[in-house]
């Protein structure tokens, strides 16, 4: 008897000590799950995160490795994600409902397969993500390159890698991925001297395969008594056939016969990615409604879409995250979409000691969106509709937050402000907002509707943002913003601040802008007539929304004249800055002015040194003649 009493206390100890250790218990590693390098790794890291928030384990370390994902195990959540095609996503890593969770990859590569969203934070704050890079196996995007030329038949030879699957169907090259494929819309070329867009790129051919009219007939028979979206695919492709033909010259080589455009030149590389509402459908870090995360020593070397997406969450830092194409794989693209994007985001963005490259979009976008007023159901509740078909089922805001309400037709500064008590989504494109106080506002006017309470201050220092399709930076908040010790060079304006009522529907004043201490070097080179930096608004009444905006002791280094349009802006401090012209490439508008400010108050120019050779110096028009001063400045 007292033999087992004393093996029970023995037990009782043991299990005491292992309760002990397993409620204690704050990391697990990739080494005790059995991750191997072999074989499908998502339903080894899916097991990692689920025992992470069951036991409330607050650190993962994965062992450095080269790991393969597929989706066939993975975790599936349907996601309605902004700018981007909403749909089921399978993911390796949910971190849903989180609170505090770093993982530590260790310089791990994540190898992806077919059609995955490799990372979802939703609802989860405290996170912490660092040491691993993201890549496609295949990617979803494709890249040939052009062998040979034909520019009086109107047609070129595309040389397709033998890794590439493909095929020629009814006359469309159609690129073949796992679970998925897409034809040679939403095209782009790149030169492999320079790993840049293509010089004038823009004028050359194809950029969308949807140009010709098909035949058709009794489409005016279709009626819709509510509002369509016109750039919605079941919309933007009825009337319309392939107007680019494949054929066939032998394996690995296919004809492109166009009718638009001039031949591109040999030797560029072709990279595209199908047909638009079907090809962003594989970001590679969502966030949503999170809070405080951080991503350092993150690369993304590929993506069916942007990089980075995040939507209605507050504090995020980036630092030292890399979006570029892999390395030694010789590849053009990065991410098939931006590099980053904000949307609807609070507290502070932060981009620090990032490089941004060879993506096909931009390099971020930080901006909330607008929603049209669609019905007026009582006196404190109305009906709002999402205005762009990639925002369906976007969170537009909570409870406690100030919408703003635009007056389009007069100005898009709000008219009134009230705080919202409920918001209740009927579907993906149609809300019910209650408001605290009542909408005294005349219910014949067009209004939409922005949350003044979701714009994040941003920070954007030591950052490198260069050859890729779009623009450099797009920032639409009216929080304080800085921007300084970047180096920019893209194919089309570095900085563009703008607002959006009718096409993607993207809000957001600027009031409080410092670009300092940047370097802007070849910019605008790939065709289409845009300055270095623009500022527009299509705004309408007599006030800004555009306010002090201080831009000094930048270097610009680029080709062409233009370098600066700002257009309805109060406030604008252009000073100290240095203009030169590298001289890399033939100037495309010579005769674009400089600097061109319309429609703005309040303008001073002061201690630039610019030596460029350009004659169409400064445009001015009448109304920002009067406040505008021009002083102290070398070469105009």
């Amino acid at each position: 008897m007292k033999k087992n009493r004393i093996n029970l206390l023995i037990w009782a100890a043991i299990l005491l000590v292992s309760s002990t250790k397993l409620l204690s218990q704050s990391t697990i590693y990739s080494n005790e799950y059995g991750l191997s390098e072999s074989g499908d790794a998502s339903p080894v890291v899916l097991n990692m995160i689920n025992d992470a928030k069951e036991k409330g384990i607050s650190k993962i370390v994965i062992e450095q490795g080269v790991y393969h994902f597929y989706p066939d195990k993975a975790f599936q959540k349907f996601c309605n994600i902004s700018n981007h095609d909403n749909g089921l996503r399978s993911t390796p890593f949910p971190i849903l409902g989180f609170d505090g969770l770093e993982i530590v990859a260790n310089g791990s590569q994540f190898i992806f397969h077919g059609l995955m969203l490799p990372f979802i934070i939703e609802d989860s704050k405290n996170i912490s993500l660092s040491g691993f890079s993201i890549d496609w196996d295949l990617p979803l995007a494709s890249e040939a390159l052009v062998v040979e030329t034909y520019p009086d038949k109107k047609c070129f030879d595309l040389k397709i890698s033998p890794d590439q699957p493909y095929e020629i169907r009814n006359g469309e090259l159609i690129f073949l991925k796992e679970g998925y494929e897409h034809n040679i819309d939403r095209a782009i070329y790149w030169d492999p001297e320079t790993s840049a867009i293509a010089y004038k790129t823009q004028f050359y051919a194809p950029i969308s395969t949807r140009d010709k009219p098909s035949i058709h007939y009794n489409l005016g028979k279709i009626q819709y008594i509510y509002e369509q979206y016109p750039r919605s695919p079941e919309n933007s492709y009825r009337g319309m056939t392939n107007s680019i033909i494949a054929s066939d010259i032998e394996p690995g080589i296919v004809r492109i016969s166009f009718e638009k455009g001039n031949a591109p030149k040999k030797g560029l590389v072709l990279v595209c990615k199908g047909l638009n509402g079907y090809n962003r459908l594989a970001p590679a870090i969502r966030i949503a409604a999170a809070e405080d995360i951080l991503l350092n020593k993150v690369s993304i070397y590929s993506a069916g879409g942007m990089g980075i997406i995040a939507e209605g969450s507050k504090n995020i830092k980036l630092d030292s995250v890399l979006v570029i194409p892999s390395p030694g794989k010789g590849r053009m693209l990065s991410t098939s979409a931006d590099a980053t994007h904000f949307v609807n985001c609070k507290g502070k963005v932060e981009m620090v000691n990032c490089t941004f490259s060879n993506q096909l979009d931009d390099a971020t976008n930080v901006h909330g969106f607008y929603m049209q007023v669609v019905d007026w159901l009582d006196s404190t509740k109305i009906g709002v509709r999402i205005g762009h078909f990639q925002q369906k089922g976007c969170e537009f805001g909570l409870p406690g937050d100030n919408i703003g309400f635009v007056d389009i037709n007069k100005s898009l500064n709000p008219v009134f402000n009230s705080c919202l008590k409920t918001l209740e989504k009927i579907n993906d494109s149609y809300y019910i907002l209650e408001f605290e106080d009542v909408l005294s506002l005349d219910k014949n006017e067009k209004y939409l509707v922005e949350n003044c309470s979701a714009y994040p201050e941003v920070l954007i220092s030591n950052c490198r943002i260069l050859n890729n399709r779009g623009r450099g930076l797009l920032i639409s908040t009216p929080e304080k913003t800085i921007i300084e010790n970047n180096f920019f060079s893209t194919q089309m304006s570095a900085i563009y601040i703008t607002s959006d009522i009718s096409f993607w529907h993207e809000s957001g004043a600027v009031k409080d802008l410092i670009i300092r201490n940047n370097n802007f070097g070849d910019c605008c080179y790939g065709g289409g007539k845009r300055p270095v930096i623009l500022i527009d608004s299509d705004s309408k009444g007599s006030d800004f929304i555009f306010k002090n905006i201080i831009i000094e002791n930048n270097k610009f280094n680029s080709f062409d004249a233009a370098l600066l349009s700002a257009t309805r802006v109060k406030n604008l401090i252009f000073r100290k800055n240095e203009i030169s012209n590298s001289e890399n490439y033939i100037p495309i508008y010579p005769d674009s002015p400089v600097f061109s400010i319309t429609e703005s108050k309040d303008v001073l120019m002061e201690k630039n040194l610019m030596e460029t050779g350009f004659e169409n110096i400064l445009f001015v028009d009448a109304d920002s003649k009067k406040g505008l001063v021009v002083r102290k400045n070398h070469g105009f």
